[in-house]
């Protein structure tokens, strides 16, 4: 090999070792968006699959499992005590908003039931599951009362997705 060549492949390697340094530093700077860590405050008792959430404020983090982006784990506020963890289901909205949306069930004697989360800027988000016999209530009393609110929260990172 000539000179020339030999310093077209250093060239070359050391390009691909800095373009693989890169890519490798990328999720690390969308930690927050990759978390989808939000935090809500709640003015009125809300139920999540075993759990009521009195009034107040919670942190709802996506687990750090990257195997599966269906764990939520839902903190107090100042994120020491963890409420739950729970497995949701992927969920589409026709749109994504600026802002987070939650999807409450309206229930008449128990508190309403958080059914489903948006993180601002995405249209897939994590639909709740509860045991079947409340489930099949939740579908129910959906189909009469169902509102979603688009909230004032706090969502860390950027909400581009």
């Amino acid at each position: 090999m000539n000179a020339a060549s030999m310093t077209a492949a250093k060239v070359v390697t050391i390009a691909f070792c800095l373009m693989l340094a890169t890519i490798g530093l990328v999720p690390a700077a969308h930690a927050g968006q990759w978390s989808e860590r939000t935090e809500i405050q709640f003015s009125a008792p809300v139920e999540i699959p075993g759990v009521v959430l009195q009034p107040g404020t919670y942190w709802f983090v996506l687990s750090s499992d990257q195997n599966d982006r269906n764990i939520v784990e839902v903190f107090d506020a100042k994120q020491n005590k963890v409420y739950a963890t729970l497995m949701t289901i992927p969920t589409r909205r026709q749109r994504s908003t600026a802002k987070t949306e939650i999807v409450l069930v309206k229930r008449h004697n128990s508190p309403d039931a958080l059914w489903k989360w948006y993180y601002p800027g995405r249209r897939t988000g994590h639909e709740f599951t509860y045991p079947t016999h409340e489930e099949a209530q939740l579908r129910r009393d959906a189909k009469r009362v169902l509102f979603a609110t688009p909230m004032s929260s706090t969502a860390v990172g950027n909400s581009a997705g």
